[in-house]
């Protein structure tokens, strides 16, 4: 049992994998009989609450840049042909943060700059500006002495990043959970549409808008792509670890 427990998985100890995989099972459990009244706080949230469901995202997007330096590394050191790969795939890390951004909250930031000629461009230049610093900082701190480790790690959190999304708005689709904001309107009570639980899937007059369906949550499933932080931890260089472990262990209390 000593020896499982001290393997490691991607160069993440595996009862740190096992730790983020119970708490998310225990989170899923307990959830489930508070399920409407998070809904309801969801729905009530305050203007910091807004503000953090909208841009919190941003702490896990920064994975997909700092993955894609991870693949970066890992091919530059294997020289030749594998040069132009390792940019085309640093390129397309920093392109799906800045997409995964614009498509769930640029409609807001744009709200924000308001409406002038050109507002679209200078939108995606601040989400590329956001986390154009990533990779930057994160080849000073990268060891690349084990460049299949770091493949391994950059490939890992870039699919499981993109599949998540994917299986988010099949799962959407498939449970057609009505959202609690319309719920309390006018039309969802004059059909007869009441709360279900996650568990309950059935179709519902709300019919393909996707503003309208809940579960699973968009913020939620963006926000549990932070739990592979952890991957990063085995191949920073040991003069950097400290610092890593400090930003990670305030990420977790702040």
């Amino acid at each position: 049992m000593n020896k499982f427990l001290k393997r490691n998985v991607l160069g993440m100890p595996i009862i740190c994998a096992l730790s983020i995989l119970g708490i998310l099972l225990i989170s899923i459990l307990v959830g489930s009989f508070i399920d409407f009244d998070i809904n309801v706080a969801l729905y009530n949230k305050t203007t910091i609450g807004d503000h953090f469901a909208t841009y919190g995202s941003i702490i896990s997007y920064c994975l997909y840049p700092a993955a894609g330096m991870c693949l970066f590394k890992a091919f530059k050191k294997k020289g030749g042909n594998y040069t132009f790969l390792a940019w085309t795939l640093l390129i397309i890390s920093v392109f799906l943060a800045v997409y995964y951004s614009d498509n769930y909250n640029g409609s807001k930031l744009r709200s924000a700059l308001g409406d002038f000629t050109g507002v679209w461009f200078v939108n995606i230049l601040i989400w590329t500006l956001i986390y154009a610093w990533v990779p930057v900082v994160c080849y000073f701190i990268i060891d690349d002495s084990h460049p299949e480790r770091l493949i391994a790690v950059g490939a890992t959190i870039l699919i499981a990043g993109i599949a998540s999304d994917c299986f988010n708005s099949w799962f959407k689709q498939l449970s057609s959970r009505p959202r609690y904001s319309y719920l309390i309107t006018e039309e969802a009570k004059e059909a007869g549409i009441t709360f279900k639980n996650w568990w309950e899937w059935a179709p519902y007059t709300a019919g393909s808008t996707d503003g309208l369906r809940s579960w699973p949550s968009i913020n939620m499933t963006i926000a549990t792509i932070a739990c592979m932080y952890p991957l990063f931890i085995s191949n920073v260089k040991k003069s950097n670890k400290t610092m890593v472990y400090v930003s990670l262990d305030f990420l977790v209390h702040m």
